[in-house]
């Protein structure tokens, strides 16, 4: 069971690309690093922009809107 902890765990850097960002543990196994992950419905990128989160919402609008219209 402790070596699932580490399974779900992600390490994401934000901001400029640091040579010395160190890498993380969970429970003596590498926490994989991610260019972005999915938190509480929103998506979190290491470029800190909400691109991803506009495109989901907007898509999830059109659809909605399509519904209703039906």
């Amino acid at each position: 069971q402790e070596k699932n902890i580490a399974k779900k765990c992600r390490q994401i850097h934000t901001g400029d690309i640091n040579q010395f960002c160190p890498s993380l543990k969970a429970n003596d196994a590498n926490i994989p690093k991610v260019t972005h992950e999915k938190y509480l419905g929103d998506k979190i990128a290491g470029s800190c922009d909400n691109k991803e989160n506009i495109k989901e919402r907007k898509a999830k609008g059109i659809g909605i809107v399509s519904q209703i219209m039906t």
